[in-house]
């Protein structure tokens, strides 16, 4: 697990779990040293310049949904290449009490989108509906 602080910088590609910093891209073998399991097979294999969207991970009751890619010139198997970043919502999320804070101080379920803006400036698009909004920068 990486020490240090988390970054005010939208572009650090950093974002701090229940007080872990992740530093995107990592390796595979760097976001099991947080403690998450993979939930599929890691010795799977992946061309050069492709990548996986919604690869789950468990940690605990907490599950997030990773971007798996391979950036190198081979064809090598999951657990050798990169992460680029995860997802998690409301819905995986649920009850648990987990805390999530992305650079500029922004708290997944606190932050309003008033904070969001102060933060980071005007998204290049927004998105309403009844459910969510959301900010693209």
């Amino acid at each position: 697990p990486s020490i240090g602080s988390l970054s005010d910088d939208i572009y650090s590609f950093q974002v701090e779990l229940d007080g872990d910093i992740y530093q995107f891209p990592m390796t595979f073998d760097d976001l099991i040293a947080y403690g998450w399991e993979y939930d599929g097979d890691a010795t799977q294999t992946m061309d050069p310049d492709q990548y996986t969207v919604g690869e789950s991970f468990k940690k605990g009751d907490i599950t997030i949904y990773a971007e798996i890619i391979n950036l190198g010139a081979n064809v090598e198997p999951f657990n050798k290449c990169s992460v680029a970043g995860f997802s998690i919502d409301d819905y995986l999320v649920g009850d648990l009490d987990i805390s999530i804070i992305l650079p500029g101080g922004i708290q997944f379920g606190k932050s309003t989108k008033k904070e969001i803006i102060a933060a980071y400036g005007e998204p290049t698009s927004t998105y309403d509906s009844d459910l969510y909004t959301t900010l693209t920068y």
